[in-house]
């Protein structure tokens, strides 16, 4: 059985689990900051090619994971609207000036938006909730938006998959690249949530 090694344990590459992938992907898409979905998509591929996961359960997980991140992200924009750009703009980097500017553009696609936006940098996570905002329509969102995740998880998948001899070499320094990007990124939300509900502390 094929293990990452930690120094501390060890970890068998089946355990980390499809759980784990589509907690990861919702987190991409729900705009948690510096989640490596691409590097842990390409990861997820090279598993699926050396037999460690399987295929079509690997690749749906990510899929799921990301359609019900970027769901919630809609959703989120959808029920509070401006006012939480206002307050919690800045955890994805638009505030109420910039929210205008990338709304007009994303309402220039029209209705191809929900796919577009999927490939977009800087709007590929934070599309979905400034479509909620707006109220796009809701069907052609889930529709637009689940073939738009495909194609993207797809492209990043099929490179780890392809990619394989290359993440062998590597895969422990990989995953554990991830998990530090990951922890940083949760870190990073944190304190910027808990500077938001207590003004003094931004002022230390």
């Amino acid at each position: 059985m094929d293990v990452i090694n930690l120094g501390f344990t060890t970890i068998p590459i089946e355990d980390i689990g499809y759980l784990a992938i589509f907690l990861i992907m919702t987190l991409d898409g729900a705009n948690i900051p510096f989640t490596p979905n691409e590097l842990f998509l390409a990861f997820t591929g090279y598993l699926a090619r050396t037999g460690e996961v399987n295929t079509v359960a690997a690749f749906a997980a990510g899929l799921f994971g990301s359609f019900t991140g970027h769901l919630a992200s809609y959703l989120i924009g959808w029920k509070f609207g401006r006012p939480f750009f206002r307050k919690y703009g800045k955890f994805v980097f638009m505030d109420t000036e910039r929210l205008q500017a990338v709304e007009d553009r994303i309402k220039s696609y029209g209705k191809r938006a929900p796919f577009i936006v999927r490939f977009l940098p800087g709007l590929r996570n934070a599309g979905s909730l400034i479509l909620g905002v707006f109220r796009f329509d809701p069907g052609p969102f889930l529709i637009l938006t689940g073939a738009g995740i495909a194609v993207y998880n797809a492209l990043f998948f099929l490179s780890g998959f392809v990619l394989g001899e290359q993440l062998a070499e590597s895969k422990q320094t990989v995953f554990i690249l991830m998990v530090g990007i990951l922890a940083f990124g949760l870190s990073l939300a944190a304190v910027s949530w808990y500077r938001t509900r207590n003004p003094r502390a931004s002022s230390v």
